[in-house]
């Protein structure tokens, strides 16, 4: 170390260009670093799709939803399992351990798929496997308004142009589209013709089909060319369609316009979306998890562009969510806090020491070892992220700690004297094992992060690899940069004879109360526990969550509507709402949605998701009104609908990059049946009026149960006869009508006025081989009930999901059956808390027992970890934050700078004694008052480069707790450790010399 020191004030324009370099290669690594919201996560979930058409629920409950769940169970990694059951759909969401490799998931799941695949059902899709590595949470959002309200078209666009283009896009995850109208081309039988020629719908539709084909047939060879012979048989017209011959009889040729009316129509709306008071399509864009959303809005803004010269002269498009202005109006608020924090740092410095030179020289440390991070965190692969980001924010206070030492001593050393080379080194040598132990306590604490598994690991790698690369380099710096530094710049340096007027009087009150606590054994104690004390009161004052909740201005509410509600009338009665909301002059923006495409797998898998309810999402101007008196006042006006109104929370981009929940009860039980009951018996006896039970489809329905007997007798099967009933309700999709480049389906259908109750359809006539015709009613019975819709399963056991604005608080008699979601986080923050803590106070104590080549010494200097724990406890309580996991990484960070000051006193103590021969209480006073300078620089200027992050009175941002906790720990220990401490080091002292 003394080689390092005596070259760097030997070799000064070399250490400076040493530095320069950093500065580049940091100011490069801005430049190439990808800029995200959270550091880079991978995905965790994948979802099973089996798809069984004509299936009631409970049958693909039985028949594929717990076979297939029972195959997947072997899966490597697998933490967690769901599953919805809907009717013909079955949707199983696996959810992995992190740091399972998921790609190798999947292609287990897929062999164990293969391998099982015979046993389900023959007639039944093939399960396929989605990886699920788009967030939950729209990166983008535009709304696609047609100028001439042609909402056929709008739609046909974004499905078969707009979106493919985007999910081109490189990082896009997937595209959804939401509303707008899909044209059909219906042929309208009528059932009386239809049945008098003996045709059915099966029979129309397939002759549609056959006669609406185009194919190569071959190549024709004359002379020396060969030729492409093809056969041409699309239809070019709705004529073509009417002339379509069905077949020749008695009566002569029968054609699809003797029995049937066509026409153009529309398809069966499965959503809709309204914007400014009419309707539109909104197309959603999701990027992948570990993709960047500033560079993924990028790319998608400009195909937009190339979208928009394509179609802007007959649509318009209007972005309407951004996620990746949250994410760059965050990084400004992280950055803005940092830089306050650095110019506060500097004053202080400046102001302490009373140097213009050497401030400047102090608070150069701080670009240097933050560039340094950066460039670091570029060449590890990580990305500049609020994490990150923060990382190097609270390493702004940290890095001049070391510089602060030595500085410090190096104006005591040459104070009145000639600045001579040996001087700054001797200076320097004194205080650079102190800096070195300071440096590693601080550093080792921070290694279990990189061993602990969850979600831990995954948010504060890259805050921890910034705060380890900025402080090792701070500590590299003092060393060398500020010797040399200070040599080249001796001319120019003043070293004041004084302290400024406020340092030399809290010097001289810290000298007076510390001879008097030396001097009263009992009172060293007796602070010690009043703070413990204290400590403990306030952590039962402290409510433990596992995310920190960030305030919005977006309100979002949802109107659940009775089963079966048709799409089209909750589109008018949100259009209504539209106008009423639209009239509110607080309300910037709002839109509302509706339905449930049947292709959105993702939403299907939620137990909330029904397509019997709308979303209203609504932008509140906090200027002109509080965010709170805007919901409730939105709250009674949609209160007035009747119907069932919810404000659900808004996802923020954490839980929807995690992919977590925030709340909610599981309620497993046996059976779907008991499960329900378990669920209805947990709801009555809570206190809370509005909790709900997902799902609870309770759907009048009616069955049809074929009679084998008489299907034998006539020569059917009953999949024929339940063919007749379901072609007969939904009609027959034959092959699609092609116009102008435009797919259209063609669906053949009975007229609605034929089927109007079971009776008429129990009359719709079968037909048989022989050519005769019998009732449907001959084959089956047509019987009511009641039946549910969707069922919900959790880790292979029946369950359902109870929710609610308010807090849920289980009975104790209850719990054994119920999953507390915000529990169970909880549970797994404090296991990883827990192992952080455990880890890293081993760790500190090994490190400081090797420096010190002692057992016992190091226990004395751990006896700044409680107070720093108390004081953590006292802020979070005062100011009403959370434990977290932010707040727990903070005291993980209170164990290597609550020492750092123990360290540096006790380093002090034990050269005066070697100096002086004496331990005596004036001599420890002595010792500790010299060193007062030094504490109340490192503390100040790490607790100034926090104060912008812990001044958080909206609720803005998430690392508010983060901050407040480390300032609360260093105001108390540094307390402590000044005046407790030194008592501790007299005792310690006095008993050494006794035995001597």
């Amino acid at each position: 170390m003394k080689n390092i020191i005596a070259f760097s004030t030997k070799h000064p324009i070399s250490v400076v260009m040493g530095i320069l370099t950093l500065i580049l290669l940091g100011i490069l690594g801005m430049f190439f670093i990808p800029v995200d919201f959270l550091p880079k996560t991978e995905a965790r979930n994948i979802l099973v799709v089996t798809e069984y058409s004509g299936i009631s629920t409970k049958e693909m409950r039985r028949l594929i939803t717990i076979p297939v769940e029972d195959f997947l169970a072997s899966l490597k990694g697998l933490k967690q399992m769901t599953s919805i059951t809907r009717d013909g759909l079955s949707l199983i969401n696996l959810e992995l351990h992190w740091n399972t490799d998921i790609d190798l998931t999947v292609i287990e799941c897929r062999e164990l798929i293969d391998i099982n695949y015979e046993k389900l059902p023959s007639q039944c899709k093939k399960p396929s496997v989605i990886k699920q590595d788009a967030v939950t949470s729209e990166t983008l959002s535009f709304v696609l308004i047609p100028k001439d309200e042609d909402l056929l078209y709008a739609r046909h666009i974004a499905d078969t142009d707009i979106k493919p283009r985007l999910q081109r896009v490189k990082d896009v995850g997937s595209v959804t589209v939401t509303g707008g109208e899909k044209e059909e081309i219906h042929v309208m039988v009528f059932l009386e013709k239809m049945e008098s020629k003996n045709l059915t719908l099966q029979s129309v539709a397939e002759k549609i089909g056959v006669s609406n084909y185009e194919y190569p047939a071959g190549m024709l060879t004359e002379g020396e060319l060969e030729l492409l012979f093809k056969t041409s048989g699309l239809y070019t017209s709705l004529d073509d369609i009417r002339e379509t011959p069905l077949e020749y009889n008695e009566g002569g040729l029968i054609k699809v316009s003797d029995i049937a009316d066509v026409k153009r129509s529309v398809a069966e709306k499965h959503t809709f979306f309204l914007y400014d008071n009419k309707p539109a399509v909104k197309v959603d864009i999701y990027k992948k998890q570990s993709a960047s959303p500033v560079s993924v809005v990028s790319d998608i803004r400009r195909e937009l562009e190339n979208i928009n010269r394509n179609y802007g002269s007959w649509c318009t498009i209007h972005i309407i969510s951004d996620s990746s202005t949250t994410v760059i109006e965050s990084l400004k608020s992280v950055l803005l806090s940092a830089l306050i924090g650095a110019c506060i740092t500097f004053i202080i410095i400046w102001a302490v020491l009373r140097c213009k030179t050497t401030a400047l020289i102090l608070a150069s440390i701080i670009p240097v070892s933050l560039l340094s991070a950066v460039f670091i965190l570029a060449i590890t692969g990580k990305t500049l992220n609020i994490m990150s980001l923060s990382g190097i924010a609270i390493g702004i206070g940290m890095v001049v700690d070391a510089g602060a030492i030595v500085l410090e001593n190096i104006q005591e050393s040459i104070r009145d004297k000639k600045i001579t080379r040996s001087l700054i080194n001797t200076a320097v040598e004194e205080v650079a094992s102190s800096n070195i132990a300071s440096t590693a306590t601080t550093l080792i604490v921070f290694l279990p992060v990189f061993f602990v598994q969850g979600i831990v690991n995954a948010i504060f790698t890259d805050m921890v690899i910034a705060i380890i690369s900025s402080i090792s380099i701070s500590c590299l710096l003092s060393l060398t940069y500020i010797p040399a530094m200070f040599y080249l710049c001796a001319q120019k340096i003043k070293t004041p004879a004084n302290d400024i007027r406020i340092i030399e009087h809290a010097r001289l009150t810290y000298a007076h109360m510390l001879q008097r606590i030396l001097h009263t054994k009992r009172t060293a104690l007796i602070i010690m526990l009043v703070c413990i004390a204290a400590g403990c009161a306030a952590f039962r004052f402290v409510r433990a969550e596992f995310l920190p909740p960030v305030a919005t201005n977006r309100v979002q509410a949802e109107i659940e509507f009775p089963n079966g509600t048709s799409v089209s009338f909750m589109e008018t009665n949100a259009l209504h709402i539209m106008k009423r909301l639209s009239a509110i002059p607080w309300l910037n923006e709002v839109y509302i949605s509706g339905g449930l495409e049947n292709t959105d797998y993702t939403i299907l898998s939620d137990p909330k998701a029904k397509k019997e309810k709308i979303t209203i999402r609504a932008q509140i101007d906090s200027s002109k009104i509080s965010f709170e008196e805007g919901k409730e006042t939105i709250k009674d006006m949609l209160q007035n609908t009747g119907y069932r109104t919810a404000f659900s929370q808004t996802e923020d981009m954490l839980s929807a990059v995690l992919n977590i929940k925030n709340s909610g009860i599981i309620v497993s039980d046996d059976s779907p049946e008991a499960s329900l009951v378990a669920a209805k018996n947990i709801a009555a006896s809570l206190q809370n009026s509005d909790v709900y039970i997902y799902p609870n489809e309770q759907t009048e329905e009616y069955i049809f149960t074929p009679d084998r007997i008489a299907n034998s007798r006539f020569g059917i099967t009953a999949m024929y006869a339940a063919t007749i009933a379901r072609s007969s309700l939904e009609g027959v999709e034959s092959s699609p009508y092609y116009e102008n480049g435009l797919r259209i389906p063609i669906r053949v259908k009975l007229y609605d006025r034929y089927i109007q109750n079971t009776t008429s359809l129990e009359n719709i006539a079968v037909l048989l081989q022989n050519g005769t015709s019998v009732p449907l009613r001959s084959f089956g019975t047509i019987t009511e009930t009641y039946n549910e819709k969707v069922l919900y399963r959790n880790n292979r056991k029946d369950a359902r999901f109870l929710d609610s604005e308010t807090k849920l608080n289980i009975p104790m008699q209850k719990q054994l059956q119920t999953i507390d979601i915000t529990k169970t986080q909880i549970s797994e923050m404090t296991q990883n808390a827990v192992f952080l803590i455990a880890a890293a106070l081993m760790l500190l104590y090994l490190v400081m027992a090797a420096q010190f080549e002692s057992f016992f010494i190091p226990l004395l200097l751990l006896l700044a970890l409680p107070p720093a724990f108390s004081g953590a406890f006292i802020f979070l309580a005062v100011f009403g934050k959370t434990l977290n996991i932010n707040s727990t990484v903070a005291l993980i960070i209170l164990f290597g700078t609550a020492v750092n000051n123990s360290i540096l006193l006790y380093e002090t103590v034990m050269h005066m004694r070697k100096k002086n021969k004496t331990g005596t209480a004036d001599s420890i006073c002595s010792a500790c008052t010299k060193k007062f300078r030094a504490v109340l620089i490192t503390t100040v200027t790490t607790i100034a480069s926090l104060l912008p992050f812990a001044v958080d009175p909206a609720n803005k941002t998430s690392q508010s707790s983060l901050a407040l906790a480390i300032i609360g720990g260093l105001i108390v220990s540094s307390l402590i450790v000044l005046l407790v401490v030194p008592a501790i080091f007299k005792t310690v002292l006095e008993e050494k010399h006794a035995h001597i």
